[in-house]
């Protein structure tokens, strides 16, 4: 039996019998794609707890320059994301969250460590983090993301919050 498989992307196994000149027959087992692209969506938060993440617009700059750093360095997509100054919520195409938020973490940690000169770990202690299973699912992520700004009482629409990609994704 002969496996194929591709960084563990399984979608469905087909089974092909074959005889071989000699009479042998030979069950061989292929695993079949219908997509390169097998990553899930994840909706992922970064907490700052009793601190500021964000104090200034050099630090927003900064953090999406993280972000999108992490998103090449993992392979990831980014699809959508909201900075705000205590919290950050990211739409993420990825086979690894954990990485893309430790990537994202420890660049934008080292950042706002040297800038404020202070040490340790930034924000809360572990991320929040949810497999975006859905169309509607994941309409309903991209919904509170990019309307975050709204759902805190900083801005009266949307579009009024510098930081995020609601004006990326919906404005010309």
């Amino acid at each position: 039996m002969l496996r194929w498989c591709l960084k563990q992307r399984v979608l469905k196994e087909n089974h092909y019998h074959r005889c071989i000149p000699d009479g042998i027959s030979v069950t061989m087992v292929f695993t079949v794609y219908s997509s390169v692209n097998m990553k899930k969506n994840y909706h992922l938060c970064l907490s700052a707890g009793d601190e500021t993440l964000f104090r200034d617009t050099a630090d927003y700059h900064r953090g999406f320059n993280c972000f999108a750093s992490a998103l090449h360095k993992t392979d990831a997509t980014g699809l959508a994301e909201t900075f705000m100054s205590t919290h950050t919520h990211m739409l993420v195409q990825t086979d690894d969250p954990d990485e893309f938020m430790y990537t994202f973490r420890r660049a934008y940690s080292i950042y706002f460590n040297h800038k404020y000169q202070r040490e340790g770990r930034l924000g809360e202690k572990r991320h929040f983090s949810m497999e975006v299973a859905g169309y509607h699912h994941l309409l309903a992520a991209l919904s509170y993301i990019l309307r975050n700004a709204l759902h805190h009482g900083v801005v009266s629409i949307p579009y009024a919050y510098p930081h995020c990609s609601v004006n990326a994704i919906f404005r010309k």
